[in-house]
């Protein structure tokens, strides 16, 4: 495994496989860079000494110059020519939203369009739907998420179904949990529905808020989830916490054991219970994790205020 220095500041993690270099994190989800691998660039990234003797073999050695960095810049950014169309730097899908939170799937929403992204579409409630559409006439909003019609047994035919089967065919990725709030027995059903027929499609999903409790906590939901490799959770601090609390059964975790080190130990622990999707632990140390390697993000200077809406940015 090797490590890319950027002046110092910033720092990726390859793996070097066969004669040639790999970016490591996940497949670049848009346009004509679909599937192939990208990397994540972040500040101050580095190797963290893990004190554990069964994590020990988990380590990075050698740097490489940044003119290997610069020369996989396409592999990171698309290039743009004046044969693209509508869609070619990417279409996402944000899923999320309710009656009490609008804030979050337009955060969401809004970075991925600023970060290049040419179609943004936002499966949210009725509630939801009309401030999103008065923040921005960027997005394309779906206002089907939890209708009170919605039934599994005539899905195809209803509005919720139609739309979710056309994004199916349209999409890149997609975030799902962006303000959802808790999730009950009324809207389970849909969201079991939703995610299902997206891994169908093999779309990267990205698992992020509310969505995380109700996945580990639905066994049938998490056997599927759990073996698909098309998907990364991203949890904050409490949302790992409560990961670590039910998948471990470690109930008696606080807040206070949850520093660094013990953060990436956990992560490791929690990666054994997957087989498939990768871990991004959102922190003042953003910890990614999967089942060959990881590294830690570290920002000089960030703020330490911890507001509503970090998170879904990121």
């Amino acid at each position: 495994m090797h490590r890319i220095s950027i002046n110092n500041s910033r720092t990726v993690f390859f793996l070097k496989e066969y004669t040639h270099l790999t970016p490591l994190f996940y497949s670049y989800p848009f346009g004509e860079l679909r599937n192939r691998l990208y990397i994540h660039i972040s500040k101050n990234m580095e190797e963290f000494p893990i004190q554990s003797v069964e994590f020990a073999n988990v380590q990075l050695n050698e740097k490489i110059s940044n003119k290997c960095l610069y020369s996989v810049r396409s592999s990171i950014i698309h290039k743009l020519s004046t044969s693209d169309y509508k869609g070619c730097s990417g279409k996402i899908c944000i899923i999320g939203g309710s009656n009490v939170y609008c804030g979050a799937p337009f955060f969401a929403s809004m970075s991925a369009l600023k970060l290049g992204v040419d179609l943004c579409f936002v499966l949210t409630t009725k509630e939801c739907s009309v401030p999103l559409k008065c923040y921005s006439p960027d997005l394309i909003i779906y206002p089907y998420l939890y209708t009170d019609n919605f039934n599994i047994d005539n899905v195809n035919s209803s509005d919720l179904g139609k739309c979710v089967d056309y994004l199916s065919k349209k999409i890149d990725c997609c975030v799902i949990g962006p303000g959802l709030g808790v999730v009950n027995t009324i809207t389970q059903t849909c969201l079991t529905y939703i995610i299902k027929k997206f891994i169908q499609h093999n779309i990267f999903l990205i698992f992020d808020a509310d969505i995380i409790q109700f996945i580990i906590t639905n066994k049938n939901l998490l056997n599927i989830v759990k073996v698909y490799e098309n998907c990364i959770f991203t949890p904050n601090i409490n949302e790992f916490k409560i990961s670590i609390s039910i998948l471990l059964n470690e109930e008696n975790i606080t807040f206070d054991k949850l520093k660094i080190n013990n953060i990436i130990i956990y992560a490791h622990k929690l990666m054994q219970q997957f087989n498939g999707p990768k871990f991004l632990i959102k922190g003042f140390y953003d910890v990614y994790i999967s089942k060959h390697y990881y590294f830690l993000s570290f920002i000089n200077n960030q703020s330490l205020k911890r507001v509503g809406g970090i998170g879904d940015i990121l």
